[in-house]
């Protein structure tokens, strides 16, 4: 899980962290805040529809119904995971506006539970197979 998209760019820029699974790309890797908070331009650019997870907190209220829907499926449904950002926005709340997101229910079921499902049973829709040593 790393933080993207925060005004401190030095650690948090899109563009960063795209170096990092260029240089790495078979790293697992969930890009917070959809990729990036305040700086969903650049994610768009750099991120989205590549090889890594974003996930949904704090990020729906800032960009609004339409645009967060848009960023979903521009960067593809099986890469999305449900997140919160606790304490700064309470669960309740973020579930309420994930669901008001105009999705299927499909859309919805693979965010909600599918995707992360997959990624800690070991397989994950990146198309890496997670190691793991119980397994072998």
């Amino acid at each position: 899980m790393i933080h993207t998209g925060d005004v401190n760019e030095t650690y948090s820029s899109p563009f960063r962290l795209a170096n990092v699974l260029n240089w790495f790309p078979n790293l697992t890797v969930i890009a917070a805040h959809l990729g990036g908070y305040s700086k969903w331009e650049e994610a768009a650019e750099f991120l989205h529809g590549k090889h890594l997870y974003i996930d949904t907190s704090s990020s729906i209220a800032y960009l609004g119904a339409e645009k967060a829907t848009k960023i979903i499926r521009a960067h593809g449904v099986d890469k999305v995971l449900f997140g919160t950002d606790y304490p700064k926005v309470r669960h309740k709340e973020e579930l309420a506006l994930f669901l008001s997101l105009p999705l299927t229910e499909d859309e919805r079921r693979k965010i909600l539970y599918d995707n992360a499902f997959k990624l800690l049973n070991g397989y994950n829709t990146l198309g890496h197979h997670a190691h793991n040593e119980n397994t072998q």
